[in-house]
């Protein structure tokens, strides 16, 4: 058996981490100032219906500019708690709109990460809920303007797309598509969550569609060689995080190290990430020692894998 302890004091990244829902509950709730309705207070996941409302309480409960200093202060301080010294961490659109102009939210975004960059290093991507009631109306105006201002040049890696949705992204969407192809030519990296697929015709429509380098929560494909060898021939990354919820499914620890075994056996790079430290109460060292103790890796062997993040 491993524990924390096992992996806590070894340099790592996170793969797949979140800016604003990064912190744990308790730091949450001094930070909002109140609790939230349901949420589980016994260390379990939130339930994947309780999600966008913990969005929405963290949008509803930004009233200054400070407010998100604080916020992105909480997910830093749980990545040096852990040692991550690098994280891939998408950051909330909704949470743009609280600034008065893009350019203070590029400015605030650039001097919080430059202040902990000699510690822990922030490669920030800008997400987009395709659970938006007003996704093609709202949200994506708004990615196409942000993303095409000249200050935000720089500042993101890429794009992640998430959400119960994101294959009815897929239908009909020229202008989306124009969006992740002026992205590309730019240098952004497209990133998908894919746990609401559970087919290989999902996973084609999304591999088609939006083109990514990155598939985020993808265990489902793991079975199937067909898909596989698609990930491996077009070098497309995977990284598995503690989401058990996969469209009507759930899947526990020990399969998702089977799948995340599969995925390493076809040689395809695959990483860890925490996805979402609020909503999962899972560090990197967490799930590292978990998917551990099902049996599936030892433990210098998932030393190696955090070492070669």
């Amino acid at each position: 058996m491993t524990s924390v302890a096992d992996f806590i004091k070894l340099p790592k990244k996170d793969f797949h981490s979140s800016l604003d829902l990064g912190m744990r509950y308790p730091s949450f709730v001094t930070w909002a100032g109140f609790y939230v309705p349901d949420f589980p207070e016994d260390g379990s996941p939130v339930k994947i219906e309780m999600r966008s409302q913990v969005h929405e309480y963290t949008s509803m409960r930004i009233a200054t500019e400070d407010d998100i200093k604080k916020l992105l202060f909480l997910s830093i301080s749980e990545n040096l708690a852990d040692n991550i010294i690098q994280t891939n961490a998408a950051i909330d659109s909704k949470l743009f709109q609280n600034c008065e102009k893009n350019c203070e939210f590029f400015q605030l975004l650039k001097t919080k990460i430059q202040k902990y960059s000699g510690r822990t290093k922030s490669d920030t991507f800008f997400a987009l809920d395709a659970d938006s009631v007003d996704f093609k109306e709202n949200t994506l105006q708004f990615a196409k303007s942000f993303l095409s201002n000249e200050n935000s040049k720089g500042l993101f890696k890429g794009i992640y797309f998430y959400g119960k949705n994101i294959l009815s992204l897929t239908e009909n969407s020229a202008e989306l598509k124009e969006l992740i192809q002026t992205a590309k030519k730019n240098g952004l990296k497209i990133r998908v969550n894919l746990s609401p697929c559970d087919s290989a015709n999902d996973f084609f429509r999304v591999l088609d569609f939006f083109e990514p380098q990155v598939l985020i929560n993808a265990d489902s494909a793991a079975n199937s060689g067909e898909i596989l060898a698609l990930l491996k021939k077009n070098s497309i990354q995977t990284v598995i995080t503690p989401e058990t919820q996969f469209k009507d499914k759930k899947m526990d620890f020990s399969e998702k190290a089977k799948r995340m075994r599969s995925f390493l056996e076809a040689g395809i790079e695959t990483f860890l990430g925490t996805q979402s430290i609020l909503l999962f109460n899972k560090s990197i060292s967490q799930f590292a020692s978990e998917l551990c103790n099902t049996g599936l890796f030892t433990k210098e062997e998932m030393l190696s894998i955090l070492k070669n993040c």
